[in-house]
């Protein structure tokens, strides 16, 4: 059973890997036995994480995936994709009065429309070898609102808006369409969803979020490489369209 959670010989494309997120699944991933392309906006970062992850990284690819033409150019003469990782994403620190076309196209375009793109640049691959395993990074506030009473005493922090809301909730169905969409070519699709993930939020923030939280502490980036790593393995063969909610029981009260 245990084999059935290692990725030796699996070909992974992982966007937004230099994120907060974005470099724990990199390095889970080539701990299970994987082979990464990196994507990012920052090219040093890119060649930074790359150095540390050693042989274990193909290429990096840099780019900004709201960039007409750009995700094309990360799947550019790739050959073997087994895995997709969309981990890029955006959120916009707008409260709704202010709120904006603009606000919620950018914020669209990374976190809905990327995966999209990306998804359908890497089908004809994974169908090629086929199947694969696509997952995109979503937020418990994809299917809940967030609680303000959590931000009261933080009033400098930036906030859930409803740009980053909507899209997170769209990226919550998208998944579901997919998984239906391409279940015939062996390829599943899921989502996972963290909560709180600690990077320096103000102290009154992480105390009152924790409070709120029966794990009662934040999330580390590890806790959300495992579950990122089981459905990118074959453990998670029969399990698609899901959204797996890491949140420490945030949710469930």
């Amino acid at each position: 059973m245990s084999d059935g959670f290692r990725l030796d010989g699996r070909k992974a494309v992982v966007n937004g890997s230099t994120g907060h997120l974005g470099r724990a699944f990199a390095h889970a991933l080539v701990a299970a036995g994987a082979r990464l392309v990196l994507a990012g906006r920052s090219e040093s970062a890119l060649e930074a994480l790359a150095a540390a992850l050693g042989d274990s990284v193909l290429a990096v690819r840099p780019g900004d995936l709201t960039i007409p033409g750009a995700v094309d150019a990360l799947f550019t003469g790739l050959e073997e994709v087994d895995i997709l990782v969309n981990a890029a994403g955006a959120g916009r620190d707008a409260p709704f009065e202010s709120l904006t076309a603009e606000d919620m196209d950018e914020v669209y375009a990374l976190n809905v429309t990327a995966p999209v793109l990306c998804a359908q640049a890497a089908l004809p691959i994974m169908r090629a070898r086929g199947g694969g395993k696509i997952v995109s990074i979503g937020s418990i506030y994809g299917t809940v609102a967030a609680n303000p009473a959590i931000y009261a005493d933080a009033p400098g922090m930036v906030s859930c808006s409803p740009a980053y809301a909507a899209s997170k909730s769209a990226l919550t169905n998208l998944t579901r369409d997919l998984a239906v969409r391409l279940a015939p070519d062996n390829i599943q699709v899921n989502l996972l969803s963290p909560g709180g993930v600690e990077a320096g939020q103000p102290e009154p923030f992480r105390r009152a979020y924790e409070q709120r939280t029966p794990a009662r502490r934040m999330a580390t980036p590890e806790d959300m490489a495992g579950p990122l790593v089981f459905l990118c393995s074959p453990a998670s063969d029969y399990i698609t369209g899901q959204n797996l909610v890491v949140d420490g029981g945030l949710t469930a009260w």
